[in-house]
């Protein structure tokens, strides 16, 4: 009988492992976007990307953050794939008259031959604006409804100073619950 306690056990710690590598996925509308923007380019250590899908469709745009020394890029990409083809050009166009520098690049891959590609400097106090407006308009672009629900996730490092800060303000969180699950996660970090 004890067996079986250990085998749900050991299944429960397997599962909540599983569980915690899996990216946080937020399911946001559009006029979230900045926000998402605003709290995770600063979290990302080092880079990583931003992922925004449309949540009854396969339209999704990708941001890679670079980071090197004394410059931080948000580097917008739209794969040519299957379900991006019909509206990739357009995608390009509505960049450009939006007067963003969009390019379209071509790489060495059958399976993606091109993307179509724009830069925000992520140093500045509007890139996050920046990015929500290059996110909506290539969903504008790709016919997605601008009420339409999106799902946003990031992959990448996470810098353990900003997420510190993030817990601290949480802190001071009127909820008492946040209260205790922030002092317990800050303790973790050190």
């Amino acid at each position: 009988m004890a067996w079986h306690w250990i085998a749900i056990v050991s299944l429960m710690g397997v599962a909540a492992i599983w569980w915690l590598w899996q990216p946080a996925r937020h399911r946001t509308p559009q006029s979230e976007f900045e926000k998402f923007f605003r709290a995770w380019v600063p979290r990302l250590a080092g880079g990583g990307l931003i992922f925004i899908k449309d949540a009854s469709s396969r339209a999704l745009v990708q941001f890679a953050l670079y980071k090197t020394e004394g410059q931080a890029i948000l580097h917008f990409g739209l794969p040519e794939v299957e379900w991006s083809r019909g509206a990739f050009e357009q995608v390009h166009r509505s960049l450009r008259s939006a007067g963003f520098d969009s390019q379209i690049e071509s790489t060495q891959t059958p399976e993606v031959p091109r993307f179509v590609t724009c830069d925000v400097d992520a140093r500045r106090e509007s890139a996050p604006q920046e990015a929500s407006d290059v996110a909506r308009i290539a969903f504008a672009a790709m016919g997605v409804r601008a009420d339409a629900t999106f799902v946003v996730w990031s992959e990448g490092g996470v810098d353990s100073d900003a997420l510190s800060r993030s817990f601290d303000r949480l802190l001071e969180h009127d909820k008492p619950a946040v209260r205790k699950w922030a002092a317990f996660w800050r303790s973790k970090l050190g």
